[in-house]
């Protein structure tokens, strides 16, 4: 025993006391877990062909996300599992030769580096803190419960206070990190906020103040090891050693790991999920999966190892490589009896108690009796067996059908019932094939023959029921073991390459889900379920009413390699499991069910770093992006394959853990992703990130509406322009039209003048034949004001009506002295009427007084009457010419006896006239013609009404 006086300075109060501990020169490490681990037998080992920055690592250090960072003489390795990402100089590291990474509770990693600038790493990016005028040497990083960080360094200690993404610099006056054991053996201290280690200046000696008693216990290394400083992850503190790492939580030892190795190594980490890393000085980095305790039993021999067990009740019976048969008890867990027999390989089940043990060389048979194991050479008249002149061959593989008889398929292809009688051994074939025969499966009812190609099922009485093709589209089911399942009803085929099928009393095949890349060696019950061994470990499978489901499996994570096992047996509760070298026994109900969880570990654009928010608005062009997964469990890593699919399209597998994005229409996406066991395809994790891709510009809803309007507008403005246009062309069509119906007018009223021209002369002329010569003058002066009123209102489309009344009043007044006043005329106009403001064509109302005269007061030779009446009816205006000749009727009749074969053609005129009003204006003129008086027996006379619609302005 030794007494030691620790004296040391508080970093806060500087205060000094001292300690009296009591410690043994070698400690005793007891309450926790111990392990030892051989350096030369990694299950993985990981180096610069793996992506590792150097061969030379100086140790490694686990963040709160799960990411392992590595850090070597070349920069810094982040590890997820499957690669590597790295960082250097050109990263923003200030040197690559880091020789620590300290980690705080904001995920910070702070670079211990040579230089004189302080930088940490956090979330793949290197950050710059600050500058100093010389070199850095930090020993360690203490965080304090309120966050303030303190950086011990060789020289001096400071203080950084985070202010959001800044931190506030305080330097510390007193270097608090260098002490003393009695004044002579120098020691370091490193405080870490509740946790207190100290290392000596040597390194081979490491002091932990324990919480409770406030005593350090010591750990003292020996042959000329070294302890590195301590690192504290969490709430635990991780003491390397170059021959091991101690694990300290609330000052308590809980884990103790020492590697038997002949170099020194660097520094070591036990991981969240229970992998060892050990850091080399020039060989990288080495990966010990700690597998959980298994109860394990077994005493071999050195250099024996099991090829064959067979169960026979509590007994495990198994064959050595050393040519023994061993009685391994399951009561007892140990070997009670072992038997030389050269070369066994394999043993099955014989009659009365007798075991067969196949050989290359001689079968044996062991028979058990009184609780005891007898090796025979010959059962019976077996020994011809062995002399080849039996005239059936032993069997390969046997099935009790009986007390007295078993069932056996043999290596000429055929399948047989082994009886004995009177001490011999019978043989009955039931089955010949042209196929090597592979096994058979009974129960009570059925037995079921299995060939490379075929499976025969015949029941107990040995009758055919069915043959059955083992090939189901473009598989063959090779089978290499089967089981019947009582409920329900079925089958249980192990294949070869494809898992696990049932055979439904339809005889159709169905795959059992998980299962589809396991090459399935065995089966056997357990209970209700059933044991399936595989190539990658033992899967429970159970029946949950509707369908089968792997339950739990067996795999690394128990401490089993899947390679090393040999077969699986049970004793009700538990499998025993027997490997190459050691019978394991495990209860499945205590595997515990682990979780996983999938992240998504990076998301990269080129070199630039991308948030999964950056996914939900993709530009329509965006450059390639790789998004990297992980279960960062470094225990199933390299069982685990990676899916995706794109809106639950078909699942595509990705060769590494990384996927590549490019080229995507636009839109949205659900980018499922799913890790999977890569063997048993059993689900282990499931993550969907949503994915929108943008529209280009171009396809863009504000776009689309803006050209839209665009077009709109131009359709809009088009539409009008040619609208417009339109009218144009309209207005002067119509101009044209109405200029053209104008000259028609002015043409009809120049071919009235003339026959109203004619008409004069005559009468001129009649009055210069009867020496009238005064009357002749009269006239003549009279028809040349008409004549003038004629053409000046002729220039004109519209006169009005006072100026139209005019003409009239001077036409009526010549033909009175035309027809020497036989008639006589009114003119009655409606006081209402505004003459001067209402407009009509010229001469419109002249042949309707004209043909009044020449075709009804003509025949009439005294008495005539011809009266002419304007009245207003609202807008309308309504002409009304009467006269009391003979009346229309009698004067067309008149007409056909006519010698001079003359008409007047004022009336034919007046209708074209009135065409072409009503095209210029639709329905604006209204005419009718009637008889003025029917109980007229001669003069019925005629009235005519023309009415101008919405002449009249108000």
């Amino acid at each position: 025993m030794l007494s030691i006086k620790l004296i040391y300075f508080n970093h806060k109060n500087i205060l000094i006391f001292i300690l009296f501990i009591q410690f043994n020169l070698i400690s005793k490490i007891c309450g926790q877990e111990n392990f030892n681990i051989n350096y030369e037998n990694p299950d993985y080992s990981l180096s610069t062909k793996d992506g590792l920055l150097s061969n030379k690592v100086y140790g490694v250090i686990q963040d709160k996300l799960g990411f392992l960072y590595f850090f070597t003489d070349k920069g810094i390795s982040k590890y997820d599992g499957h690669k590597f990402r790295n960082f250097t100089a050109k990263d923003g590291l200030p040197n690559q030769d880091v020789w620590l990474l300290s980690l705080d509770s904001e995920n910070r990693l702070w670079i211990h580096t040579h230089e004189n600038t302080l930088t940490y790493l956090k979330d793949d990016h290197v950050h710059t803190v600050k500058k100093f005028d010389r070199n850095l040497n930090i020993r360690h990083v203490e965080e304090c419960e309120n966050g303030e960080l303190i950086f011990h360094g060789v020289i001096s200690d400071f203080k950084l206070t985070p202010n959001g993404n800044n931190f506030t610099y305080e330097k510390m006056s007193k270097n608090t990190s260098d002490y003393h054991i009695d004044q002579k053996t120098k020691v370091y201290l490193y405080q870490f906020d509740k946790e207190t280690v100290c290392l000596t200046e040597f390194a081979d000696s490491l002091y932990i103040l324990d919480s409770d008693s406030q005593r350090f216990n010591p750990y003292i290394l020996k042959n000329d090891s070294k302890w590195y400083s301590p690192q504290c992850m969490g709430d635990k503190i991780y003491c390397s050693s170059t021959k091991g790492l101690l694990i300290f939580e609330k000052s308590k030892l809980v884990y103790n790991f020492n590697i038997n190795s002949k170099i020194d190594l660097n520094r070591s980490l036990l991981d969240n999920s229970n992998n060892y890393w050990t850091c080399t000085k020039s060989n990288g980095i080495q990966q010990y999966i700690i597998k959980l305790p298994v109860k394990k039993s077994i005493n071999l021999e050195p250099g024996e190892n099991i090829i064959y067990s067979f169960q026979l009740n509590n007994d495990i019976l198994i064959l050595t490589n050393t040519g023994y048969f061993r009685v391994y008890s399951t009561t007892t867990k140990k070997i009670e009896q072992s038997i030389y027999t050269k070369s066994g390989v394999k043993i099955y089940s014989w009659f009365d108690n007798y075991l067969c043990i196949q050989s290359n060389v001689n079968n044996n048979y062991i028979v058990y009796k009184n609780n005891n194991y007898v090796l025979n050479k010959k059962f019976h008249n077996l020994d011809d067996f062995d002399k080849g002149n039996f005239t059936y061959a032993l069997p390969l593989e046997t099935n009790f059908l009986n007390k007295d008889s078993i069932i056996g398929i043999t290596h000429f292809n055929y399948a047989a019932i082994y009886y004995t009688q009177n001490s011999e051994v019978k043989v009955n074939k039931f089955h010949i094939d042209s196929f090597r025969l592979k096994f058979i499966t009974i129960d009570s009812n059925n037995i079921y023959l299995f060939t490379k190609e075929t499976l025969y099922h015949f029941n107990r009485e040995f009758k055919l029921i069915n043959t059955i093709n083992l090939k189901i589209k473009d598989k063959l089911l090779t089978s290499n073991a089967a089981i019947i399942y009582s409920k329900p009803k079925s089958l249980i085929i192990a294949t070869e390459s494809f898992g696990l099928y049932i055979m439904n009393q339809d005889s159709q095949f169905i795959k059992i889900n998980g299962t589809e890349n396991l090459k399935v060696r065995s089966l056997s019950p357990f209970g209700e379920k059933i044991i399936a061994h595989s190539n990658n470990g033992i899967y429970i499978i159970s029946y949950d009413g509707n369908e089968f489901n792997i339950e739990k499996s067996i795999t690394n994570e128990q401490g089993i390699v899947p390679e090393s096992i040999i077969n699986v047996h049970s004793n009700g509760s538990e499998l025993i499991i027997v490997t190459q070298d050691a019978i394991h026994y495990i209860n499945p109900d205590s595997i515990p069910f682990k979780t996983y969880n999938l992240r998504i570990t990076e998301i990269y654009q080129g070199n630039n770093i991308k948030s999964e928010d950056f996914l939900k608005s993709l530009p329509h062009d965006f450059k390639p992006i790789s998004i990297s997964l992980s279960l960062l469990d470094f225990q199933i890593s390299k069982d685990v394959a990676y899916q995706y699919n794109l809106n639950d399209n078909e699942w595509q597998t990705l060769a590494v853990n990384t996927l590549d994005l490019s080229d995507l229409a636009s839109g949205s996406y659900n980018l499922n992703l799913r890790a999977i066991n890569k063997y048993s395809n059993k689900l282990l994790d499931s993550k969907i990130l949503k994915l929108n891709v943008l529209r280009p510009w171009w396809k863009t809803w504000q776009f689309i509406l803006l050209i839209n309007a665009f077009l709109i507008s131009s359709i809009i403005w088009g539409y009008r322009k040619w609208l417009n246009r339109r009218n144009e062309i309209k207005i002067n069509i119509r101009n044209l039209e109405i200029g053209l119906r104008e000259y028609k007018m002015k043409a009809l009223e120049s071919q009235m003048n003339p026959h109203f021209v004619y008409n004069s002369l005559a009468s001129i002329q009649y009055f210069i034949q009867e020496n009238k010569n005064e009357e002749a003058e009269h006239f003549l002066t009279e028809f040349g004001i008409l004549i003038r009123s004629f053409l000046t209102a002729s220039r004109s489309s519209q006169i009005n009506l006072k100026i139209e009344l005019e003409l009239l009043q001077k036409f009526i007044n010549l033909e009175q002295i035309r027809f020497s006043k036989r008639f006589t005329s009114e003119i009655i106009i409606d006081p209402k009427l505004n003459l001067t403001k209402i407009f009509i064509p010229p001469l419109l109302l002249q042949p309707f007084v004209e043909n009044a005269i020449q075709h009804g007061l003509f025949h009439r030779l005294e008495g005539g009457q011809l009266k002419l009446n304007f009245e207003a009816s609202n807008r309308d205006l309504i002409v009304t010419i009467s006269d009391n000749g003979i009346g229309t009727e009698k004067s067309k009749s008149l007409k056909k006896f006519s010698l001079s074969n003359t008409t007047s053609d004022a009336m034919e005129i007046f209708l074209e006239k009135l065409e072409i009003m009503n095209k210029l204006k639709p329905n604006s003129l209204e005419y009718s013609i009637s008889n003025l008086d029917d109980t007229e027996p001669y003069y019925v006379g005629t009235k005519i009404v023309i009415i101008f619609k919405n002449i009249i302005v108000s």
